[in-house]
């Protein structure tokens, strides 16, 4: 009952251009022809505010966390 999207995004030589926007549409769409009862993904700082404006929820923070030791 649950969509997961991952590793979605736009090459930034194309951002700007409302592609996200529109890829976006295009795959809820498909969602919805589903039983599935929610999409869910995680979000960049960049992505955020679109994720927002198509009605997703913020439901917990990931943090991300690199090693010192290389």
């Amino acid at each position: 009952k649950v969509i997961g999207l991952h590793q979605f995004g736009v090459s930034p030589a194309f951002q700007g251009r409302g592609l996200a926007k529109k890829a976006m549409l295009n795959i809820l769409n498909q969602c919805k022809q589903t039983d599935a009862e929610y999409v869910v993904l995680q979000a960049s700082v960049a992505g955020f505010p679109l994720y927002k404006k198509l009605g997703f929820q913020t439901s917990f923070a990931i943090e991300n966390f690199r090693s010192s030791e290389n």
